[in-house]
């Protein structure tokens, strides 16, 4: 995980050279890929969950779905507030706080 957030930082910095506006891209990316993700998990494995007689299936795929839609919110948030370098305090704080959400 740390190469590919790595490729991440450095594909950003060759878009834009401001890090607020790094951490802006960052954080709309990952909210597109949540979406996309999302939008794959409703329609496409619905599709095959509905075939199924069971309920079980579901109720699951309801109660995953918007985890992991937050989850990838949070994950490019804290990315985000890597790219701030923010000072260590505010850094350490911001950074607790996702992971507590997470």
């Amino acid at each position: 995980m740390n190469e590919m957030t790595q490729q991440l930082i450095d594909w950003v910095a060759t878009i834009a050279p401001n890090r607020y506006v790094q951490a802006l891209i960052v954080v709309v990316v990952f909210l597109v890929a949540a979406k996309i993700v999302n939008l794959f998990i409703t329609r496409v494995i619905r599709r095959f969950v509905g075939r199924t007689r069971g309920e079980f299936d579901d109720q699951l795929i309801d109660m995953v779905e918007r985890p992991i839609f937050l989850t990838m919110v949070l994950i490019g948030l804290s990315i985000a507030t890597k790219l701030l370098a923010l000072p260590e305090a505010a850094n350490t704080v911001t950074l607790a706080m996702l992971t507590t959400f997470v």
